[in-house]
This record gives C-alpha cells, structure tokens and sequence, in this order.
C-alpha cells in the first residue's frame, strides 16, 4: 500500500504496451505457404519473451496469418505478463474477412474483433463480459491483405528492387490503412544462430506512425524475417529466429520502471502544494513529440530542434475549441460508462450540488476512495474491472474516472504524461511516468478541459508538476497507439524546471 500522500506509480507498462502494439505493426511476414516461426524477443539487452508467427490455411480455403508476442516487464520488484495476439483471416482470392487484436496486461483481455463486409467494417470490443459493437467505414480496397503482401515483397526483392512501398492493414492499427516503406535494400550475408544466411538487409519505415522510428530488418532470399531491431525512445526490441536451446526457457524481466526516471535539473520542494510551473522539455536524442497544450498547460515556445516550453496552471485551463462531444462521451473496452458497476459509483454525481466541475471534483474523490488497492500488480484494467477489483496504480485510477464522469454525462478522456516525486522506487525528487483524466466542463462560458488526478488525496485535485504529453478518448482501435508519443519520449527526455510556485 502506498502512503495516501504519494501518486500511484508511473504508468510505464502501459507505455511499453505501446511500444508492443508498434512493434507488431512493424514486423512484416512473408511465405505463400502454412508455416510457423517462432522468434526470441529481447529487450534492451535481455532476452525477455517469444514471437510466434503461425500461417494456417482451413477446409474452406481461407487462410489465417496469426502472431503472438509474450513479454516479461519488471516495474521494481513486480514483473507483469504482458501479451499481444494479432489475426488475420481472407479468403483464398484474398478478399479480407476478419481481424482480431487482443491484448493482455490485466485479470481481463480487451479483444477487438473485425468484420469485413462489402461497404462497412463491424468492430466488436470485449472487455471481460461485456461487448460493444459499432461499423467503421471500409477504408477503400487499394491495399493488400498479408498473404498478398508477402508475395508482393518477395517478388520485388527477386526483381532487385532498392525500395518497396505498399499499402496494409494490421490489426494492431485498427482498421486503417498504413503505408509500409522497405528502404536501403541491400544484398547481405550474416550469420544467425551458427547459420550463414544470404538475403537482404533493409530499413522499415510506416507512414501515420512518427513515434516509431525506422526498423532495421533482414530478411532471406524467399523474404522471410530472419532478424528485426524496434527501437522507441531508449527501449530497443530486437527479433531473432528461436533455436531448440531456447524451448521452455523462463525469461528475464527487463526493469522498465527506475530506468525511465526523469530527474530535473533542480528540487521541487512540497510539489503537491506547486499551482503554477514552467519547463524546458528537450531530448538528449532525436526530435520532442508535440506537445499537447490543452486543460492547464500551454506551449509558450517551440525551438526549431522540438525543445518546447510549457506553463502549467492548476486555475486557469485553456478553452477546448471545436470537438466531438460524442467521442468522449461513448462507452468503449477500456471506458465502458455502460457497465452496472462503473454506472452505480458515477452515482454520487447525482447527490453533488453545484456545476459540473464540482460533480467532477466529486467523482474523482469517489475514485481515490474506491481504489482500496494502490499497488503495482495491474498492468492496465479496464474500468469495469477495475470498479471490481478494487486495485491499480495511476492507469486504473484514470480509466476509472474517466468512464465514470462519462456515465454521469460529462465528456472525458485519459492524459499521458509525468508527474514530480519526492521519493519513489528507491529514487528521490524524480519524475515519473504517469497518467491522469481530464473532464470537459463550461467555465466562464466556454468548454475547457480541466486536469483531475484521482490518485491524489481530497484536498489536491491536481498540481502543477503534472506535464502532459498526450491525450486519448481511449477509443476502441486506438487507445494503445494515441498514446505511443511517451513510448517515444522513455529513456531521452530532459527536464529543466524554469519557475514553479
């Protein structure tokens, strides 16, 4: 249990989860026949889990393309399970049929299923019992399925191509389309595992994905994987092909939760009391992610190299602009605002007198109350379960509030950012990762976002050692990858505390 004074801890796995997500994005696979493949992942060094690729082809001639990773994360003492399965069913003429993406880092899954029809896609999104089902448009029929991919690649690399593009969908995207670039293809011959392999060597880049940068992959003359290196921010995934020495290996847990610390270049004394701050972000390596300015922080400068100055106010919050009410009011896996029990606690909105910031304010204190657990055992829970469980650190008091003020019909989404520690994890006057909510509420006649950390005891709604980097409605097919930007950020970013008060 942490003291009721401290934030819950960093929200570092679900980062990692979206490294994960990308990760799968940018593997690409190829053979035009069933095979399965199994790879060893390491993570900064380590090997810490497997990839398993598997192409199966049923009675009926469709044909399934199928991938899942498992990783071992550590976050101090606590190691977590982390898991992502991605599946792609089409037809023998390569018509698609459907996706699947499940990812694991709670008691409960959250799976989203896809069907494609002639002019529509129906997404259904299971988290525990409960299942939301809603169409998507079908984003055009310009791009190519997994088996046509494969066939693609492998026959512009016997062409002698230097470059391929093409366009694809993959379930860890959702359903949007992604443009892949194969670039510096060059002829190679490594050695893997005491095999000498001839093949290519080439660079992976996807369009619409700017937090992860370019891969670095080879691949054999039939362009299959044979080696893959993901790198965001300071994490480097590597892929390699599994050997009969690596069955039933029990992996190392690489630490993800000290190691992307942030300490400032100075102390911030009583941070929980600070109502006003400014910061220099930059990175050591590489260009900053923009910089949300929206609830209490604003961008006053960005320098040409990212390094960007905020302000952070726990009384003034900028005006939200134009926006889709119904976006942050829908029930999706991870806010499901729908669900009895997520429902019954917003229900102490109901009894607050007073505006729709005092409801807010009411509901987050119901929050820091209901979460009894405050530990490091969750990786990430929907609020449905966590309404249950009654256990979590940040991640789970956010998706919480968060569906809670969206049952109580106050428009709401999750921020991802970093927040300022006098002592955590064996560090001192650090800051963390962390997650927090915002609540859209009218104030002087225009919508503003205002900041509401839940993990934060009754008197201190929030305080200006928040930094935001990202915001998400938590949408279903986008929750993990609207938050990729902190991925991008782990391990390089630089911190300068300019003023606070």
């Amino acid at each position: 249990m942490y003291p009721r004074s401290m934030p819950a801890p960093p929200a570092v796995l679900r980062f990692a989860a979206a490294l994960l997500v990308l990760c799968v994005t940018a593997i690409a696979r190829s053979s035009d026949h069933d095979y399965t493949r199994e790879y060893i992942v390491g993570l900064s060094g380590s090997d810490a889990g497997t990839l398993v690729e598997r192409r199966t082809t049923a009675a009926d001639g469709n044909i399934t393309t199928r991938n899942e990773m498992k990783l071992a994360i550590r976050r101090g003492t606590t190691v977590i399970e982390a898991a992502i399965t991605t599946e792609f069913v089409e037809t023998a003429d390569h018509r698609p049929v459907s996706m699947l993406f499940e990812q694991r880092l709670a008691q409960q899954p959250t799976i989203m299923r896809y069907r494609f029809g002639p002019e529509t896609i129906e997404v259904r999104s299971t988290t525990g019992s409960r299942t939301i089902t809603s169409e998507v448009p079908m984003p055009g029929h310009d791009w190519l399925t997994p088996v046509e991919v494969d066939a693609f690649i492998a026959e512009r690399l016997r062409a002698g191509a230097a470059t391929i593009e093409y366009k694809g969908m993959d379930p860890a995207s959702g359903a949007e389309i992604l443009v892949n670039k194969l670039t510096d293809i060059e002829a190679r011959t490594i050695e893997v595992n005491g095999r000498v392999i001839d093949g290519f060597s080439m660079t992976v880049a996807i369009d619409g994905t700017p937090e992860l940068e370019p891969s670095t992959e080879f691949r054999d003359n039939d362009g299959v994987m044979v080696t893959s290196t993901v790198s965001i921010g300071e994490l480097v995934l590597t892929f390699r092909p599994a050997t009969d020495a690596d069955a039933g290996r029990t992996f190392e847990a690489p630490e993800l939760l000290v190691s992307t610390f942030v300490r400032p270049d100075r102390v911030i004394e009583r941070p929980r009391s600070k109502t006003r701050a400014r910061y220099r972000l930059s990175m050591t390596e590489g260009r900053l992610p923009e910089i949300v300015s929206a609830g209490g922080q604003r961008v006053v400068s960005v320098e040409p190299d990212g390094t960007t100055i905020i302000e952070v106010s726990t009384g003034e919050f900028l005006p939200a602009g134009e926006l889709d009410r119904d976006t942050f009011l829908a029930a999706t896996a991870m806010l499901d605002a729908e669900d009895n029990r997520v429902a019954g606690l917003a229900r102490v909105a109901n009894r607050t007198p007073g505006d729709a910031a005092a409801k807010a304010e009411a509901l987050r204190r119901q929050v820091f109350t209901t979460v009894r657990q405050k530990n490091l055992e969750t990786g990430f829970a929907s609020a449905s379960e966590v309404a249950r469980t009654r256990e979590g650190d940040c991640t789970e008091h956010a998706v919480l509030l968060a569906a809670m003020l969206r049952a109580a019909d106050i428009p709401s989404r999750v921020v991802a950012g970093l927040i300022y520690a006098e002592d955590f994890g064996g560090a001192s006057d650090i800051f963390g990762y962390h997650m927090w909510t915002q609540a859209l509420v009218t104030i002087d006649g225009e919508e503003r976002w205002i900041d509401l950390d839940a993990t934060l005891p009754d008197a201190v709604p929030f305080d200006a050692t928040h930094i935001a980097i990202s915001t998400s409605a938590m949408s279903d097919g986008e929750a993990t990858m609207s938050l990729a930007s902190v991925a991008a950020v782990l391990g390089r970013l630089e911190i300068a505390v300019l003023e606070v008060e």
